[in-house]
């Protein structure tokens, strides 16, 4: 996983919105370096968490730091299931 850019989530989190953990697995296998494109025959994964909500922590790096941490879990979770596809 690279590295969070924290930006937006930073000002959703300032206006007090929900945010949305998302996580799409399968992408560093479906995409090449140089194409736009999706490799035939990639299967892509597509998780959907629970809201985070901001009100529900002390501060709002807390809030960035769960959706990170939920998103970390996920790509782990993706990984263990599919081992023998993951390349990285």
């Amino acid at each position: 996983i690279q590295p969070f850019r924290t930006a937006g989530l930073q000002l959703m989190v300032e206006a007090g919105l929900p945010i949305v953990p998302v996580f799409l697995g399968g992408t560093y296998e479906a995409f090449s370096r140089d194409d736009l494109a999706i490799r035939k025959g990639q299967r892509l994964t597509m998780q959907i968490m629970k809201a985070i909500q901001p009100a529900e922590f002390d501060s709002g790096e807390d809030a960035v730091r769960a959706v990170e941490e939920a998103i970390r879990e996920a790509h782990h979770q993706y990984r263990l299931v599919n081992r023998s596809r993951c390349s990285q």
